[in-house]
């Protein structure tokens, strides 16, 4: 389906009109326009120019919106891209201290009456702190990784 199929759904407010006629409602008469169709599917030629016109204003602005968010966050993250990483570094670290992998790979060290091999392992890194504060490092480092790709991207358009 190209553009023109769906150009009604800029300027119609339902889909329950009837078939071959324009759909476009025209607010100053409060119904649809019921012209029959021509250019686009279920439009008329004058709404389906005011369909496009509608279309390319809307792109334009949620473009000027998309650069002015851009433009603030290279200003606010991108003098903080060192800190971004530094903290990034940081959370991975104590999540590799806080989450070590276990001190063996052997099954038997972790099954059957009596394993004790693993235990002081298993009570440290299962405790119910430990495991709220790696979901958090977790939660932050998806947030940090995030805003530093990001940055780098802002980073790499302004060079």
């Amino acid at each position: 389906m190209s553009l023109t199929d769906h150009l009604w759904r800029a300027v119609a407010i339902s889909d329950r009109y009837p078939p071959d006629t324009c759909w476009a409602w025209v607010e100053s008469a409060g119904r649809a326009c019921g012209k029959p169709e021509t250019v686009a599917l279920h439009l008329c030629a004058r709404h389906a120019g005011v369909a496009r016109r509608n279309l390319v204003r809307e792109a334009e602005t949620e473009a000027a919106a998309r650069r002015r968010i851009e433009d603030r966050d290279r200003e606010r993250l991108v003098p903080r891209l060192p800190q971004l990483r530094a903290r990034l570094a940081r959370v991975d670290a104590e999540i590799a201290r806080r989450d070590p992998a276990p001190p063996t790979t052997d099954p038997a060290a972790y099954g059957g009456i009596g394993s004790t091999v693993a235990t002081a392992y298993r009570t440290r890194v299962r405790s119910d702190a430990n495991v709220a504060r790696l979901a958090e490092l977790h939660a932050e480092r998806i947030r940090l990784a995030r805003d530093v790709a990001y940055a780098e991207r802002l980073a790499g358009e302004s060079a």
